[in-house]
């Protein structure tokens, strides 16, 4: 037993010294230098271990080294491409016994990759060594290494940089944990472990069937797993590399998941993701990858949501076998978001020389585009709301030889369907110029039609611009407008129902526009003529139009029943704030132009200057009922609707004028005035009680309807009560005054009337604030039919008279106890006004305005013998009747009836009736009570 353990003991003994042999016989320098060597001639770069090769025995039977660095691209910026503060290689015993170096771990300590590209795209994992191993591999060389295989390596705390000079990325893998395991070169290659990977703790998962089979060009099969807090992504499949006579080959599928796009799109490039995916969330896609020498393909499904609403994409792109060289693949593109969107595409896309190509047709579609838009950008123009089925298709043929599109559809508003019909083509500098011809048919259902033929452009960096024909029928103005999103005044019945446009169309800059108007049609307006628009800064237009009948009465008026209270001038507020809004200079010729609320204008032709709120009109003619209207007027809505105005008019028609213009039917002739006012107010009302100003007048061949004032004078009684059986009418010659206006009320001084057989001088005022009139006028008959050019000092009998009123019922009554008391005080003046008319033959006329025939002569016979009497005879005093009469009268009918008589009862009833009917007469004509008090006075 004893012999047995001293052979046991022996044998143990003669192994560990074996064993310490062995391992001091191992060529670690030699191992080292072969090493470098090899590098060398593969890679054309240093390969340093900084304090050599040492052996190890614990905890790893091996070699362990120093510092290890490979020299980096003399253009890099790291000094190092490949570092680590050391390294350690664990071999098996048994297999070293026999000359074999199996490889059980290999462990990297602090490795640090630093990978470039420089700006011409070269990157630093080029090498410019021969790629052959050297003659120095040794391998059996000396007999003791007969082959080598791999077991576990581990990298501990590495750390990776990636820079791209030519797109500015960056990425930093740091704090790598991983253990690789390969039994050998021809054995799978498995990696576990974890990294940072821009700052975000990222698992790693990698199998690789064979490094051998890799690196020979043989196909491989890969299992490749990354996730982290941002993304979770896989790729599993086989590969073929490269070779100098095959394409590469792929057959791979994969798939990736993100809760925040934008997040993991930061996370794995260093680079901040575009806006529009910001808000992006649940991004899960999976597909499928295809390259070999037959072409390439890739087929994806999945989908991303934008808040809470989910999108669906399902994409398929081919391409041929010479798919990497022109970049061209035939796509199969199609998109839903949720209900909202669908959008699809198929045909050619490819990367042509000045930027992609399209060859295909696409589908767009939309149950509110709006959201969709809103989905898509972030955000939608406000022109989108309330848009819905929108659905367009057509063709786009887009490349370096140019463009060709088309789009057909249509869009609903409030239910109400607009088609689109669009051509667009360019040339070959399209992307550059960014310029097309385009025809264009757009059509509302019974609400417009538009076509535009021309060209088109929206260069970077410039403004876009149009030029071409432009045609617009719009029989539904207002429900056009409201499509469009905006809104029109209601107006009166009838107005802004339809507008027809034909001509051309050009932009003129940045922010102008002109537009030539062959013809235009607004409601019943018609016109032609140029219109310039700029939309810099103020809006300024420049128009110089021409028209037909101008009525402009529906739309100065609001078509509602006039408020009731009576006439007067509307309070209603005038808002001329818009005109600040509007800046430009306007020629406007027209036939005719209606005002409201009646008023017919001839031929105008008006020019206007508008700046900063304030109106500065020329009349350069204006037709006024027959006569012209010329002058200036300014309005300044930015100071209270201020208004000045200077004009003169000539020849005008004075009757339908001022019907039309204030419903005064009184005045017939000609007129002629000029004034200069001014003044300013929220409201028509207030304006015209704030006018300040001056004028004259004069009228000619004209008349006073609906009064006889020569019948007044000379026969009170019948001019006042109707008498006569003539229509009454005062003719004149001439009429003429100046007038002061001070606060709305106009103040007359020197009124002046002539006219056959009569002259009137007058004085008083008409308040153009509140529509009424007080006026004194005294009136003379005189013995001349001489009107115009009469003397108003002619002698005659005068008689005053009093107008007063509102304009719409002017009231024109005698000034009875004053006219009648003049007459009295001097009846001897009254007798030779009286022989002075007779003997200038107007007798007649008298006669014929009193009718009562050759009782005016008599009783000029009889003013000379008894002026009372004579008075009463001429102006109606003549025998009154009292009650006293009455009362008797009813006492002889009641005596008649106890009489039993029928003659004498019908006698005394008709003298009763007749005493009443005088009695009443003569209450409803005070003349003959101011005659009896004034006879008495006298």
């Amino acid at each position: 037993m004893r012999r047995a353990l001293k052979i046991l003991a022996g044998l143990i003994v003669a192994v560990i010294i074996a064993i310490v042999a062995v391992i001091l016989l191992v060529p670690t320098e030699k191992i080292a230098q072969i090493a470098a060597d090899q590098v060398k001639s593969a890679t054309g770069r240093e390969l340093t271990l900084a304090g050599g090769v040492s052996p190890s025995f614990y905890p790893v039977i091996g070699v362990e080294t120093g510092a290890v660095a490979l020299s980096n691209a003399d253009w890099a910026d790291a000094p190092t491409m490949v570092s680590a503060s050391s390294a350690k290689v664990g071999v098996e015993l048994i297999p070293l016994l026999s000359g074999e170096i199996k490889v059980s771990e290999i462990r990297l300590i602090d490795p640090v990759i630093a990978l470039e590209v420089n700006g011409d795209g070269t990157p630093n994992w080029e090498f410019a060594g021969s790629g052959q191993p050297s003659s120095t591999s040794g391998a059996g060389e000396d007999g003791f290494v007969k082959s080598v295989s791999l077991g576990e390596a581990v990298i501990e705390n590495g750390s990776v940089s990636f820079v791209d000079r030519t797109t500015g990325q960056a990425i930093s893998v740091d704090a790598i944990n991983a253990v690789i395991g390969l039994d050998a070169l021809d054995s799978p290659l498995s990696v576990e472990g974890d990294a940072v990977w821009n700052g975000e703790k990222t698992d790693i998962a990698l199998m690789l069937s064979t490094p051998a089979a890799a690196m020979a060009g043989e196909a491989i099969e890969f299992d490749i797993a990354l996730s982290s807090n941002q993304a979770e992504v896989t790729l599993k499949g086989s590969a073929t590399p490269p070779s100098a006579t095959a394409q590469p080959v792929l057959n791979a599928d994969f798939s990736a998941k993100a809760a925040a796009p934008a997040a993991a799109i930061l996370w794995a490039t260093g680079a901040p993701a575009p806006d529009g995916l910001k808000e992006l969330t649940n991004l899960d896609v999976t597909g499928k990858a295809e390259m070999n020498d037959q072409g390439a393909a890739i087929d994806v499904t999945g989908g991303v949501t934008r808040g809470g609403e989910a999108a669906k994409l399902a994409l398929k792109a081919a391409g041929a076998p010479d798919w990497a060289s022109r970049q061209a693949f035939d796509v199969d593109l199609a998109a839903e978001v949720g209900s909202l969107a669908r959008l699809s595409y198929i045909g050619a896309v490819a990367q042509g020389r000045s930027g992609p190509s399209l060859n295909g047709r696409y589908s767009v579609a939309s149950s509110n585009p709006a959201k969709a838009a809103a989905w898509a950008t972030g955000g939608a123009p406000e022109g989108l709301n309330g848009l819905t089925d929108l659905a367009l298709d057509g063709v786009i043929e887009m490349g370096d030889s140019g463009l060709s599109a088309s789009a057909k559809g249509g869009v609903k508003r409030d239910g109400t369907q607009a088609k689109l019909d669009l051509k667009a083509a360019s040339g070959a500098d399209w992307a550059t110029k960014r310029a097309f011809n385009v025809a264009l048919d757009a059509a509302l259902a019974d609400l417009a039609t538009l076509t535009f033929n021309g060209a088109a452009a929206a260069p970077d960096g410039g403004a876009p611009s149009l030029n071409g024909k432009l045609s617009l029928d719009a029989p539904n103005l207002k429900g056009l407008a409201a499509f469009a999103g905006a809104a029109l005044p209601a107006g009166a019945p009838g107005t802004f129902r339809a507008l027809k446009l034909d001509g051309d169309v050009r932009t003129t800059g940045p922010n102008g526009m002109e537009l030539g108007i062959s013809s235009l049609r607004f409601d019943d307006i018609q016109a032609n003529g140029a219109v310039a628009i700029n939309f810099g800064g103020p809006l300024t237009i420049n128009a110089n139009l021409e028209s037909g009948a101008l009525d402009l009465r529906p739309y100065m008026t609001t078509g509602e029943p006039a408020p009731s209270g009576g006439p007067g001038w509307s309070k209603e507020k005038i808002d001329l704030s818009g005109l600040a809004g509007i800046n430009g200079d306007f020629k406007i010729r027209a036939k005719s132009v209606a005002l409201p609320p009646k008023m017919q204008l001839g031929r105008s032709d008006i020019t206007a200057k508008l700046r900063n709120g304030k109106l500065d009109l020329k009349i350069r003619e204006l037709g006024l009922y027959g006569g012209g209207l010329v002058g200036d007027v300014v309005v300044d809505g930015q100071n209270g609707n201020a208004i000045r105005a200077n004009v003169s008019a000539s020849a005008v028609k004075l009757l339908p004028m001022l019907k039309a213009l204030a419903d005064i039917g009184m005045i017939e002739g000609l007129g002629r005035a000029e004034i200069s006012v001014a003044g300013g107010g929220q409201s028509l009302h207030a304006i015209m009680n704030s006018l300040d100003g001056k004028g004259s007048m004069l009228l000619t061949d004209g008349a006073i309807v609906g009064y006889d004032i020569a019948g007044m004078v000379r026969n009170i009684q019948t001019a006042f009560s109707g008498g006569g059986g003539k229509a009454k009418k005062t003719d004149f010659s001439e009429v003429s005054g100046t007038f002061d206006i001070q606060n709305g009320l106009l103040t007359n001084a020197d009124f002046k009337f002539l006219g056959p057989l009569l002259r009137i001088v007058g004085n008083g005022t008409v308040d153009l604030g509140g529509q009424s009139v007080n006026f004194r006028l005294t009136p003379k008959a005189v013995a001349s039919l001489k009107g115009q050019g009469g003397s108003i000092a002619d002698k005659g009998l005068a008689f005053p008279l009093i107008v007063t009123g509102p304009w719409h019922n002017v009231s024109i009554r005698p000034d009875l106890e004053a006219g009648i008391g003049e007459l009295l005080k001097d009846p001897e003046g009254a007798l030779k006004a009286l022989e002075d008319l007779g003997a200038g033959g107007a007798a007649g006329a008298l006669e014929g305005v009193t009718g009562q025939g050759g009782d005016a002569v008599k009783a000029i016979e009889e003013l000379k013998e008894d002026p009372a009497k004579a008075l009463e005879s001429l102006i109606g005093g003549g025998e009154r009747v009292t009650q006293r009469d009455i009362r008797r009268a009813r006492q002889d009918l009641q005596a008649a009836k106890e009489t039993g008589n029928k003659k004498a009862i019908r006698q005394a009833r008709k003298r009763l009736k007749d005493l009443q009917a005088q009695k009443e007469a003569q209450d409803n004509n005070p003349i003959g009570g101011i005659v009896d008090g004034l006879l008495k006075k006298n």
